[in-house]
């Protein structure tokens, strides 16, 4: 009975080694794997619910607050919007009805009454439910299954950064945590966006940029003794210009031409033909000097280049803009390009510049045709579209095709919309991926845009038909979920070429971001184990070569002839991987970087231009950077798309405003309002937000805020005033207040008072001119002095350098005036220590008292200052020689003859002569090199030998071909001997 009892205590004491595991589920930031989730789309939010996948739910957490308090749900069920749960059902396994009733707050969820959370569930229903789009980040946390956040990894003068911005412009931290620490709360400034500085790998310094309805601000913070601490501006400036590594590994010269490999942070925009590329130096690594090609651009004697941006054209740089750093000041340089040289140009030139480019680039393009327009339904295509089967990294797509004279107006699932296209925009191909049961599981499509931009948008079915953004970047990971182990039994050769014999395997033609693509495909369980073009070999499977090819592309020009050869397959551990060729005129050579490729894709397919994203390859495993997720939206106030605008309207200050704001994924790009407003875009600024004031019906002014990129950078506010039925800008404010505060519909006694509060701001601005004109003044004057300390150091570390008998008096006693005193006389040296101290040169010997030796090659054993060994090196005879401690070669000689001197910064340490028939006919010298005071030995050598009669200096390959023929000659002499 006792056995019975302790059998039944082993089985409670070791339960959940035999049932699953229980786990806490994190609403927001939930491990799918742990999870089993599914999902609904309604009209202005979602439904989700969570079950787990083993065992039930031990707590429930949100904003780092707990939901449960008994610790057994089996069941959640939310309502969110944005993303974001807003209200939450728990259920257990003993009832079907909820167990408690939750709603999202700023900086919690509470407990809420089911009357309570039924009226919210209604008003939420009816789109008058006002939702609490906020929540808590971690830097350290890696799950991110909403999509909340993005991560974008940096590198800022030398120090790892990673950037941390929300996708939504709704959505905002509230709390900000790093580990288990908290860095940030606040009820009324909300994140937006974290830029975090690494030290050890670990997150040290951050700047926090938040806002508080309109109104922007900055925090910063620092992490020490393993607390974090606010800081203000300059205090954050001094930590981060500390964690700048030092000392450098090397000092790179940076040739914009030809950039080198592995030691710079690389960064990409594309815009309306122009390529902006951006060179960041890795950590521990000094940008010195700037060049392109043979024209020394930029040089930095003091400081260092922290940023490089070069923009091009066609392949070629027109344009370079150099950050440089001294000390703490940060300074920029601009170069243009004037015929066929680069010179310097101020600012405004170099952008405008890039603006003349850009539109010069833009007007050579050709408007795509506008077609009666359809609908893709993808589920169930209409005779308007060719579709056809093939596979892609062993998965099975179909890609769809509009007929000739057919534009597509919107991509359907069903009932579900995939994408709607902008104005202009014309759809040239969908590519939809297929799960193993055959069901669709993610997208990739390719249009063309108005002024023949090109735009890629991807997304995946996250479950229960709902689509969430892909970037092309994950389409590769996304692949691999769906297909199996590959199993390549098969070897078979793949001959290119005009009369190209397949066996086993299939080709395809198609278009691939509007460059000509022919595809060859191996069959199931078979691979290329060769591949030739026209009988040249492009790739062989050898016993050390782990690829097995599956796939063959190769790209064609506007000419038809193939430019561009894509090898793809399948390593041992299944994972898929792309080499690269490129056409060099006789034969397809390999490409050692996917950027090459991209860079050659790109002179394909012309001037590739942010619409969505870029680049197909980019969606199979680029590590390049890639165009934001942006769709460009032409704004009329009077018949807009509620779907892409926010629009708003209320009165403040005394006027009515009507504000238009872009959703996610949107920008705006020409504006159309009232009283005749127009803004065009042309390519150039975005608008971000678009607000137009009126007083009773009468316009009185609009504000816009624009940037200069789909990456939301060079913001840029502009202000129009309408006066005399016309609409003009200025990018100051003043007129534009003045406008306004002349038409408010306050009494005489409220405008008195607000025209009071503009004298008050005018003052504070001019007051703050004069403190920013005293800064700049005092900054110039710190940077003269240091520039003047740093000349001084330089000054007295140079005078330091030179021997103390070189140094010339400045005061001389006047031995006219004053008879010099007669001192005792000294024997400084004994006659046995001035034998010792003197050393040969050519037939005669002199006293040396430092650490020179000279040292004359006629008699080298001669000198008792040097050690000497002999020893035979390739048949001659040869002598090493070694000065005693604490002395070094200064000057070798030949019968009086100076070979050699030594420098200030270069000392001979060690030679070796080498003799023929007695003579000197070459020598080895170990030379040690001093940078800055500090000496690093035997980094460097010397080289004489004989040549014309006489001993030389020559360089190293100069030394090895003469010297092997001494030593075959010696070799020779020797076994002519035997």
């Amino acid at each position: 009975m006792r056995l019975i009892y302790f059998l039944f205590f082993l089985f409670g004491l070791f339960s959940n080694s035999f049932v699953g595991a229980d786990s806490v589920l994190d609403l927001d930031f939930y491990d799918s794997e742990k999870v089993y989730h599914s999902s609904s789309l309604q009209n202005n939010y979602s439904v989700e619910v969570f079950h787990p996948n083993e065992g039930k739910f031990t707590d429930v957490t949100a904003l780092g607050s707990s939901m449960v308090r008994n610790g057994d749900v089996s069941k959640v069920v939310c309502y969110s919007v944005n993303g974001l749960c807003q209200l939450v059902q728990l259920f257990t396994d003993s009832s079907d009805a909820p167990s408690g009733y939750f709603e999202r707050s700023t900086t919690y969820f509470e407990s809420v009454e089911s009357s309570k959370f039924a009226d919210d569930l209604n008003n939420l229903k009816l789109g008058t439910y006002k939702p609490k789009l906020f929540f808590l980040l971690n830097l350290t946390n890696k799950n991110n299954p909403r999509g909340l956040y993005s991560v974008e990894e940096n590198v800022a003068d030398g120090v790892d950064t990673n950037v941390f911005t929300s996708l939504f412009q709704q959505n905002l931290v509230s709390e900000l945590f790093c580990g288990d620490d908290r860095v940030f709360m606040s009820l009324t400034d909300h994140a937006v966006k974290v830029t975090a500085s690494k030290k050890g790998g670990d997150f040290v310094l951050l700047k926090v940029d938040t806002v508080n309805n309109d109104v922007s601000g900055t925090k910063f913070y620092t992490k020490d003794n393993n607390v974090w601490h606010p800081v203000d501006l300059p205090r954050y400036n001094e930590l981060l210009r500390s964690l700048h590594p030092e000392p450098a590994v090397e000092d790179l010269t940076l040739d914009v031409n030809a950039p080198e490999d592995g030691k710079y942070h690389v960064k990409r925009e594309y815009d309306r033909g122009l390529t902006s590329v951006t060179y960041s130096p890795l950590p521990r690594f000094h940008l010195v000097n700037v060049r392109a090609g043979d024209e020394d651009l930029w040089s930095g004697k003091f400081g260092r280049a922290t940023e490089v941006l070069s923009v091009l054209l066609s392949d070629q740089v027109v344009s370079v803009r150099v950050t440089s750093l001294l000390a703490s000041y940060k300074s920029f340089h601009h170069f243009n390009k004037v015929d066929g040289k680069f010179v310097e140009a101020t600012e405004k030139e170099f952008w405008d510049n890039l603006e003349k480019l850009r539109q010069a680039t833009e007007e050579s393009r050709a408007e795509p045709e506008q077609p009666t327009p359809h609908t893709l339904d993808l589920s169930n295509p209409s005779g308007d579209f060719d579709v056809k089967l093939s596979s892609e990294q062993g998965v099975t797509y179909k890609r769809f095709t509009p007929k000739v004279g057919v534009v597509v107006s919107k991509v359907v699932l069903g009932t579900q919309n995939l994408w709607d296209p902008q104005a202009g925009t014309t759809l040239q191909y969908v590519n939809v991926y297929l799960n193993k049961q055959g069901l669709p599981s993610a997208y990739m499509l390719y249009a063309v845009g108005p002024g023949n931009k090109k735009v890629v948008d991807s997304k995946y079915d996250v479950g229960n038909n709902l689509w969430w953004f892909l970037h092309p970047s994950q389409l590769k990971d996304h692949l691999k979920g769906l297909r199996d182990a590959p199993t390549l039994d098969h070897s078979l050769e793949l001959n290119l070429g005009p009369d190209v014999v397949l066996d086993h395997t299939t080709v395809d033609e198609f278009s691939t971001l509007g460059v000509g693509t022919t595809s060859y495909t191996a069959e199931d369980q078979y691979y290329f184990s060769k591949v030739t073009w026209n009988g040249e070999l492009v790739f062989e499977k050898t016993d050390g070569t782990e690829l097995s090819p599956v796939n063959v592309r190769l790209f064609k020009d506007a000419g038809g002839d193939y430019k561009l050869l894509e090898l793809g397959g399948f390593l041992p551990n299944g994972e898929y991987k792309t080499e690269y060729f490129n056409w060099d005129g006789s034969k397809f050579a390999a490409l050692d970087s996917k950027a090459k490729f991209l860079k050659a894709f790109d002179a394909l397919s012309g001037s590739v231009v942010s619409g969505a994203w870029f680049s197909p390859e980019e969606s199979v495993e680029s590590g390049e950077e890639a165009g934001p997720s942006v769709v460009v939206y032409n704004l009329d106030t009077s018949d807009f798309d509620p779907q892409r605008v926010s629009h708003a309207a209320g009165a403040e200050n005394g006027y009515y405003f009507d504000s238009y704001v872009p959703k996610d994924n949107f920008l705006f790009g020409d504006v159309k309002g009232p009283g005749g407003f127009s803004y065009l875009h042309r390519g150039a600024r975005f608008v971000t937000l678009a607000k137009f004031y009126s007083v009773h019906g009468k316009f009185l002014g609009a504000v816009l805020k624009t940037v200069g990129s789909l990456y939301r950078t060079q913001e840029l506010v502009y202000y129009y005033t309408f006066e005399n039925n016309k609409w003009s800008y200025s990018t100051d404010k003043k007129h534009f207040s003045e406008v306004l505060a002349s038409e408010l519909r306050y009494s005489p006694e409220r405008k008195e008072e607000h025209e009071r509060l503009l004298r008050a701001e005018e003052d504070f601005e001019k007051t703050m001119g004069k403190v920013r004109a005293k800064e700049e003044k005092e900054r110039k004057k710190e940077l003269e002095k240091l520039e003047k300390e740093v000349k001084r150091e330089e000054d007295e570390a140079k005078k330091r350098m030179l021997d103390k008998k070189t140094l010339l008096y400045t005061h001389m006693v006047d031995l006219d005036k004053e008879e010099p005193p007669e001192l005792e006389k000294v024997e400084l040296h004994t006659p046995e220590e001035l034998e010792h101290m003197q050393q040969p040169y050519g037939e005669e010997k002199f006293v040396v008292e430092s650490e020179l030796v000279y040292y004359d090659f006629k008699a080298p054993k001669d000198n008792t200052l040097v050690h000497t060994k002999d020893f035979q090196s390739n048949g001659l005879e040869a002598l090493d020689a070694t000065p005693v401690a604490g002395k070094f070669f200064h000057i070798l000689s030949l019968n009086g003859r100076r070979l050699w001197v030594s420098t200030s910064t270069r000392r001979c340490t060690n030679l070796q002569l080498f003799f023929e028939e007695g003579n000197v006919v070459g020598a080895v010298l170990r030379v040690t090199v001093s940078r800055n005071g500090k000496l690093k030995a035997g980094e460097d050598y010397d080289y004489l030998f004989v040549t014309d009669g006489e001993l030389k200096t020559v360089d190293v390959e100069e030394f090895n071909k003469l010297a092997n023929v001494r030593f075959q000659s010696a070799a020779l002499a020797q076994l002519s001997k035997l």
